[in-house]
């Protein structure tokens, strides 16, 4: 069963950058994925939409801006596994370190809940 959470719980967002062979928190590569370098547009909008609806402890994490050196901090790693709620945007470029990142939030946090969105997450066919 997972967790209660209420309008005060932790939730996360998290953009991540593309990486070599889609390592998470490898180092930043620049290629046609990463050229313009401009952050999630619908991150902001559903940031947005929560606070207004009365959500509290909302966090931003896209380590090209709030991380160091383009990659994931302490301090981000702590607040990604200790949220109740983990909500990930990749594109298919992204989508291996987004993966991992979200496999490791729930080995630390097996009753936190992890929602993907963006371009990979809705669109990839998955079989089975």
């Amino acid at each position: 069963m997972a967790k209660k959470i209420s309008k005060k719980s932790p939730i996360t967002f998290v953009e991540l950058p593309p990486t070599p062979f889609g390592v998470l928190n490898g180092e930043s590569i620049n290629d046609m994925c990463s050229i313009v370098k401009v952050p999630s547009r619908g991150i902001p909008s559903l940031v947005s939409v929560l606070k207004r609806d009365g959500w509290s402890d909302i966090q931003e994490i896209n380590p090209k801006y709030n991380g160091l050196n383009e990659k994931l901090t302490e301090n981000n790693f702590k607040r990604i596994l200790n949220s109740e709620i983990l909500l990930l945007s990749s594109i298919t470029r992204t989508a291996s370190q987004t993966m991992q990142l979200a496999g490791l939030y729930k080995t630390y946090n097996p009753k936190g809940i992890v929602i993907a969105g963006g371009y990979d997450p809705t669109f990839r066919w998955i079989s089975g």
